[in-house]
């Protein structure tokens, strides 16, 4: 059975002093071992798109009990709920940890940013890209430029900035993905044709769970919806999660939501009813009976303390 835990941006910032935005966009610089470990030490979820660029020394890293080297010619993209844990990490290692929450993503409307979904996507099977020395130096470039525009707090337009960083990012990123074998065809044109690839891909059943999961766990708590997309009975999709994880589907579903509802609680003014809806409650009493059975305490009393 493997142990994991679930953190967002805050979290990771607890731990390491990043450069962070309202808990959706971060960038961590890690110095070594010690740097690496994150909460209990366990594997965990990082709930956003990551990129882990290494700028010196050596590690593994495991992705969803694969394990990969890390060197400084490689760039890692990491889908939201990989669960990945640093292994054999040298002294020397130092890297650059972006990361990107879904909702901040879907904030950028931009017709190239369903390639770069895809891109990411499809890199399941592939995760590492190998950089050039010149395409290392823009990335770093890129990173740099995101942490300074973070940093301008006082700008009328600050989360306008950071966007327009992050879309010079994933372009370069793109540039890069597209010259590597899972590059997809940019002649994609919508998310049904997305999911209609996966779809087809030779990919594990417990991949695409994490995607579905992924994408609809804000809307969708229950386990049918996750067997019946993948034609699969509620016993099999419960059993795939809880051999990949530990726990059970409905466990790791109510962990995210929870998650959800803490970083909402802490870091927004958003009122507890609209939390409520945006987690798919079916009313204010469901979603505080879920919370204190998950915290001990009622939204409102955490919200205070």
């Amino acid at each position: 059975m493997t142990n994991y835990d679930i953190i967002s941006l805050h979290r990771i910032d607890k731990y390491h002093r990043g450069t962070l935005y309202k808990d959706e966009i971060a960038v961590f610089e890690t110095m070594g071992s010690k740097d690496l470990n994150i909460g209990s030490g366990e594997p965990v979820f990082v709930n956003a798109y990551s990129y882990m660029l290494c700028l010196s020394g050596t590690a593994k890293l495991s992705i969803n009990d694969q394990l990969f080297d890390v060197n400084a010619q490689k760039m890692f993209l990491m889908q939201p709920l990989f669960l990945f844990q640093f292994k054999d990490v040298s002294e020397d290692f130092h890297c650059y940890f972006l990361a990107v929450t879904s909702p901040f993503a879907d904030k950028i409307q931009l017709k190239e940013l369903l390639h770069h979904i895809v891109n990411f996507i499809f890199a399941y099977s592939k995760p590492s890209v190998d950089l050039t020395i010149e395409e290392k130096s823009i990335l770093i470039d890129c990173i740099n430029e995101i942490k300074k525009q973070i940093n301008r707090q006082d700008h009328i337009y600050h989360e306008q900035l950071i966007q327009n960083a992050l879309i010079r990012f994933y372009l370069e990123t793109d540039n890069i993905v597209d010259r590597v074998e899972y590059s997809v065809s940019s002649t994609i044109q919508s998310l049904s044709d997305v999911k209609s690839k996966i779809d087809k891909s030779k990919y594990t059943t417990f991949q695409k769970l994490i995607v579905l999961v992924s994408d609809n766990y804000r809307k969708e708590h229950e386990v049918k919806f996750y067997a019946d997309h993948l034609n699969v009975t509620v016993q099999y999709v419960s059993q795939i999660m809880r051999r990949n994880t530990g726990r059970s589907l409905v466990a790791f579903i109510r962990e995210l939501l929870y998650s959800d509802a803490r970083n909402m609680l802490r870091l927004t003014n958003k009122s507890i009813q609209q939390i409520a809806w945006d987690l798919n409650f079916s009313d204010l009493p469901s979603f505080s009976k879920f919370f204190k059975n998950m915290s001990g305490k009622s939204p409102l009393d955490y919200r205070k303390n």
